[in-house]
């Protein structure tokens, strides 16, 4: 099992973690909520959010432990979307670079800056 970061989508509420989750109840375990320092959350103009390296912010999401399976399946989409993945302490969170943000979603405007935490379009944190 891997301890695995999700922000956005893939915490429990979102969509993406319904769609990993589904009939795999013993291989994605919640483990705690979580505050990572050294990031931000913008919104990349789709369902999903991106965390950007920001050394003043950080952003809050859930930490779960997954089988190797899950974060396979995961990590390619994380990686097919563009993120790459990083470490802090023993857990890993997936982020987007500023270059490759820039060049899939355009600027890093104020009005894209999300801050901590993403909020689904139901409004749920």
């Amino acid at each position: 099992m891997k301890k695995v970061f999700f922000y956005g989508s893939l915490k429990r509420d979102g969509f993406n973690f319904k769609r990993f989750a589904s009939g795999r109840e013993k291989e994605i375990v919640f483990v705690q909520e979580m505050t990572i320092p050294g990031f931000t959350i913008y919104n990349t103009g789709c369902t999903y959010p991106a965390a950007i390296k920001c050394p003043e912010e950080s952003i809050e999401g859930e930490v779960f432990e997954v089988s190797e399976e899950v974060f396979e399946s995961v990590s390619n989409m994380e990686i097919g979307a563009g993120y790459i993945c990083g470490l802090f302490d023993d857990v890993i969170i997936f982020y987007m670079t500023k270059e490759k943000f820039k060049h899939r979603h355009g600027e890093l405007t104020k009005e894209k800056h999300v801050g901590r935490v993403w909020e689904d379009r139901m409004g749920r944190r």
